[in-house]
């Protein structure tokens, strides 16, 4: 076969599949060897789920250090007993008089466990906040279950 002859063939080969406009579906396209597209569309929500861990029963000290980046407020939380753990402040929202409010929540100890001294079932915990974040807050306040501390910046 001649080249000219190959390329007269290989152009009638391309339009006649051109024409066709069920390829898209068939089985000669590779695309639909391994089943049909399937478009989907991922669901999220920009709401923060609930976090189930209960405030940490007393907030005994909080300070804020002022960063080139912004801020890091520390604040030290006193358990009912020993062996709260994986503590964090939480991060509300700022209430309606310009407040940014954190919450000391911690995982509670299993049931009995010791109480001892108020030195032992103390944890510290550190947040770091970004400079818009710190420099929108009038107050800066940190929550306990039984009380609360506050700082302005």
């Amino acid at each position: 076969m001649t080249r000219s002859a190959r390329t007269i063939s290989a152009l009638v080969a391309l339009s006649l599949l051109a024409g066709c406009a069920g390829l898209s579906q068939s089985r000669l396209n590779p695309l639909n060897w391994f089943g049909p597209r399937q478009s989907s569309v991922a669901e999220f929500s920009l709401e923060r789920p609930a976090d189930p861990r209960p405030l940490i029963e007393m907030i005994v000290d909080m300070k804020i250090e002022k960063l080139p980046s912004g801020a890091l407020v520390r604040a030290t939380g006193r358990a009912a007993t020993q062996g709260y753990w994986q503590a964090d402040l939480v991060v509300n929202d700022v209430d309606e008089d310009g407040n940014l409010v954190l919450d000391f929540r911690a995982i509670p100890a299993e049931v009995g466990a010791a109480v001892s001294t108020s030195q032992s079932r103390e944890i510290t915990v550190a947040v770091s906040l970004r400079a818009d974040t710190f420099a929108s807050a009038k107050r800066i306040i940190v929550r306990g279950a039984q009380n609360e501390k506050s700082a302005r910046p």
